[in-house]
């Protein structure tokens, strides 16, 4: 017992310090720049744990509002490493990258419980810590990584229940941290749930009234999820209802039904038949859904926004693709029951990409573990097929070309990721803003005032965040709200360019006056400088002074 314990802890030391590795290093800068929902997280975590009020000065909201809704559970989470540690994009990330590192023991242990493997379930959690997929949004600052941290341990502690007798009960408080978490997690709730109960069925017959209790507490945090939608307005759910391919985006899909009907030279009654609001959403739905699907999603091209994944590689290594095939094999040989409770928590993931529009990483996040798990499983019948053959020169000669393809394919992702993406990836992490904001700071000391145009509330945070601003003074900034004009200090943050962007801005600044403006406005005056982006002669933003 004592010597299995031992094995444990050192495969776990060993998966702990690979998936450590790889999301520490470099966190602060690599990505370069800091995305909007990055800053909104981090800045604001900061403003309430230095003031205890968020950054329109409202006291410990349940939710901030900048543009979107920012959920409590990530917000309150990062505050004390940003308060504590100081202010940065390291300390900012950190969060994630330690629960990244966590969700690859909690894979481990779910692995563990479900098929009894340490084998299985170390090369999946180290599938996991290598995963290009997993790493690039656990060392972001994005809100999905908290919600499949604690997706992951009620999962864990929902079975660790049933096996050993206990009050399922426990699985509760991290469901409803998962809820409060990341709002697409919400949609595949009741799934895993479902899920969780029906295969678990035997037990829970035992146990009526504590599944009463259980289903009561499902039921709380689902009203308690209700209640705040209805308190937050339409707005809270309004991106599932507002993307063009979302199939409950009913506007479009009436647009898209009436060119149909008009197109068709069958009579009304039977072109109605075929082309109706109910068939358009199931075809966006069918086709959301299985875009999930893709290989070029999954192994050759990967999210089309560059803050999700690299260029020109998918969300998965290629070599992943056969280990998926192999591990559904060995799975169903090994133990069918729980082979397929991966395969339907993986057939679940897409629901809320679906529901909301094409594929996109952070709304399948959830599906990478158990995918990992298929390619752990792979990995093992892969050995042991190897181990078949009689001749070793044979046996060395395949496990050695297996690990080079794989690990020379980890060594071209880390190579791209570490030392290329922060140049050509810099425009989609707004490294233009960072340096804006040095430049701003080093320059405002010199002029009276000012003038930043193009700001929204994103630039004012942008320029607060990097240049450690005090929150009480943006607070005071954004206390005016919708206004046009929001100052801190000598830097006047405004909405509109000068003159609409038109003629040379020189003619209406005045002397000791710094204008700091986007490259689409004035386009045909010389400025003083230029801020370009990163490795490029793009320039992004530009500066007029007399």
């Amino acid at each position: 017992m004592r010597n299995k314990l031992k094995k444990h802890r050192y495969l776990l030391v060993i998966l702990v310090v690979v998936g450590a590795l790889l999301r520490f290093y470099k966190l602060g800068v690599v990505p370069s720049g800091a995305t909007n929902d990055e800053i909104g997280f981090m800045y604001n975590a900061y403003s309430l744990f230095t003031t205890g009020k968020n950054i329109y000065g409202v006291t410990l909201p349940f939710i901030t509002r900048i543009g979107v809704p920012f959920l409590p559970v990530q917000t309150y989470l990062i505050a004390p490493f940003v308060g504590i540690l100081g202010l940065s994009a390291f300390t900012g990330r950190m969060l994630n990258a330690i629960l990244g590192v966590g969700e690859i023991a909690l894979l481990y242990w779910l692995v563990v419980q479900i098929f009894s493997s340490r084998k299985i379930a170390f090369w999946a959690g180290l599938a996991l810590a290598i995963s290009p997929w997993h790493l690039q949004l656990t060392r972001s600052a994005y809100d999905p990584v908290s919600a499949l941290f604690f997706y992951l341990l009620a999962v864990n502690l929902f079975i660790y229940a049933v096996n050993k007798k206990k009050s399922i009960l426990i699985a509760l408080p991290p469901l409803l941290l998962v809820v409060f978490s990341y709002r697409a997690m919400n949609i595949i709730l009741l799934p895993t749930i479902a899920l969780l109960v029906m295969f678990n069925i035997n037990y829970i017959k035992t146990i009526k009234r504590e599944l009463i209790l259980f289903a009561v507490g499902v039921l709380a945090i689902l009203g308690l999820f209700f209640y705040i939608t209805n308190i937050e307005g339409k707005e809270y759910v309004a991106e599932v209802f507002a993307v063009s391919e979302s199939p409950l985006n009913f506007a479009v899909g009436a647009q898209d039904v009436n060119r149909e009907l008009r197109e068709s030279i069958a009579p009304l009654f039977v072109s109605r038949i075929f082309s109706n609001k109910i068939l358009y959403s199931l075809r966006q739905f069918r086709e959301n859904y299985i875009g999930f699907f893709s290989t070029n999603y999954l192994f050759t091209a990967g999210d089309p926004n560059p803050i999700y994944s690299l260029w020109w590689r998918g969300m998965l290594y290629i070599i992943e693709l056969p280990l998926i095939i192999f591990g559904l094999i060995y799975l169903y040989k090994k133990n069918s029951k729980s082979a397929n409770f991966i395969v339907l928590s993986i057939l679940i993931s897409p629901l809320p990409s679906a529901l909301s529009g094409p594929t996109y990483v952070a709304r399948s996040f959830n599906a990478v573990p158990y995918l990992m798990v298929l390619v752990g499983a792979g990995i093992v019948y892969y050995f042991e097929w190897v181990t078949k053959f009689r001749s070793l020169i044979l046996r060395y000669l395949l496990i050695s070309i297996f690990s080079f393809i794989y690990v020379f394919q980890l060594g071209s992702y880390l190579h791209q990721y570490y030392n290329r993406y922060s140049i050509y990836g810099a425009a989609a992490w707004f490294r233009s803003m960072r340096d804006l904001s040095d430049y701003v700071s080093n320059e405002k000391q010199n002029y009276k005032k000012v003038i930043y145009a193009n700001a929204s509330t994103f630039e004012i945070l942008h320029y607060s965040f990097w240049t450690k601003t005090d929150p009480i003074v943006v607070q005071q900034a954004l206390s005016n709200g919708s206004s046009s004009a929001n100052q801190i200090e000598n830097i006047l943050f405004v909405q509109d360019c000068i003159n609409n962007g038109v003629g040379d801005p020189k003619e209406s600044i005045s002397v000791g006056e710094l204008y700091i403006v986007r490259s689409f406005c004035h386009t045909d005056a010389t400025p003083s400088a230029t801020i370009k982006e990163l490795g490029k002669d793009e320039v992004i933003w530009k500066a007029y002074q007399l």
